[in-house]
């Protein structure tokens, strides 16, 4: 999924103020997330980001078909920023439920970065 394809069905489900350069930056922020407190830490190439440019159409780093997460990552925000607490935790429990099958896969998929030969 890229940045538009997730902002566009973003705003098809639930219309807001919220403008694209803000999304994006949503967007980047759950990648830069993602990245931290996933990725980084599995063997393989690491993963090179920067935060999304609103110019650039960038593919997101979570794949199909794990990437309901960035959807209800940006209704979550939406809701949150329109002070709708009921539909914020709605919508943020959805996500944390995509996130947690995301992460799940992914930590059966892949091996784990060795964190040394600590012992106590």
């Amino acid at each position: 999924m890229t940045v538009k394809e997730a902002i566009t069905r973003a705003d098809h489900d639930r219309r807001n103020d919220i403008s694209e350069t803000e999304k994006v930056g949503f967007l980047s922020e759950l990648d830069l997330k993602i990245k931290n407190a996933i990725l980084d830490r599995y063997e393989g190439e690491p993963v090179a980001f920067s935060p999304y440019d609103v110019n650039e159409d960038a593919t997101l780093l979570v794949p199909e078909p794990y990437t309901d997460l960035y959807l209800y990552w940006l209704q979550s925000k939406a809701a949150l920023l329109d002070d709708d607490i009921d539909q914020y935790n709605a919508w943020n429990t959805l996500f944390q439920q995509a996130y947690d099958l995301f992460f799940r896969h992914y930590n059966a998929t892949h091996t784990r970065k060795n964190s040394g030969n600590f012992r106590f």
